[in-house]
């Protein structure tokens, strides 16, 4: 079934101009998306449009077959988590006050369910493996786990899709690694949606069943992971040269290079030829 559908879709963040054109894909339940691209390419922007954070200039959205101009904002945060990428995280705030923001759409000034709140609280940071630290406050924490505090807020939100802007951005290579996993696992034991903006290519291509590729704001490629990751592809899009070989069974960019720029064999070469001289 397809969760989500854009059609001929313009986006921009005024009405004169538009960042994305003419963008066409779908998205069907359970799928994991990355949507990759060089910078400016308008990737992030894609992911703004389903929460209205941009002038939707024309076309359509649909989520589960219904336009999302239908939905109240109340209503898409039942349906979609969106995990932003933060510089700076609220002080004097402990894990547990932080995660409990997630389930602001269910409660209201004349009712809130504190018992069902607790549980799906405690439910995601057992998840995400912070469960320890519920009462540490959010500065304190690591740049990793403040990463796994977000996504334990977008599970508390309980939504059937999270949408997660460059997740692993800023972490060390074993913390990027941990959030991919912690994903996948979302994915595949909670048959979420997961929709990712992500810089690191091989993450996404590793992890991801299907990959959307933005070219100068529009979608270049849009397929499985295996069938549209190819030297030409990598190439017309990144403009490197890439050697690609799996990984899990999945495509990724074992090596890359720049035709016009020498090889480190060349400046190696260089440099060993003076020192025996």
């Amino acid at each position: 079934m397809e969760k989500i559908v854009f059609k001929n879709v313009c986006l921009g963040y005024t009405k004169d101009i538009n960042i994305v054109k003419d963008a066409s894909f779908s998205i069907k339940k359970g799928d994991f998306v990355s949507i990759i691209g060089v910078n400016g390419s308008g990737k992030s922007t894609l992911l703004f449009a389903l929460f209205s954070m941009v002038n939707q200039n024309s076309g359509e959205i649909f989520y589960d077959g219904l336009n999302l101009k239908s939905f109240s904002k109340k209503d898409i945060s039942k349906k979609i988590a969106f995990v932003p990428q933060l510089s700076t995280f609220p002080e004097d705030v402990t894990l547990w006050e932080f995660v409990q923001l997630g389930r602001h759409p269910y409660n209201s000034l004349f009712f809130s369910n504190k018992k069902d709140d607790e549980e799906k609280i405690r439910s995601a940071l057992d998840r995400v493996g912070l469960s320890n630290l519920e009462n540490k406050y959010i500065d304190e924490l690591s740049g990793g786990q403040r990463q796994k505090a977000l996504i334990a807020l977008a599970i508390a939100q309980d939504t059937e899709t999270i949408v997660l802007d460059e997740p692993t951005n800023h972490l060390d290579i074993k913390a990027q690694l941990e959030i991919m996993h912690l994903l996948h696992d979302l994915n595949h034991k909670m048959n979420k949606t997961i929709i990712i903006v992500i810089h690191d290519i091989n993450h996404g291509l590793k992890f991801s069943d299907k990959v959307i590729i933005m070219k100068d704001g529009k979608v270049a490629l849009d397929g499985k992971t295996n069938d549209i990751i190819t030297k030409k592809s990598i190439e017309d899009i990144f403009g490197v040269t890439p050697k690609i070989i799996k990984s899990h069974s999945k495509k990724i960019i074992y090596d890359y290079w720049i035709k016009d720029l020498k090889s480190p064999n060349e400046y190696h070469g260089d440099k060993d030829k003076k020192n025996n001289d």
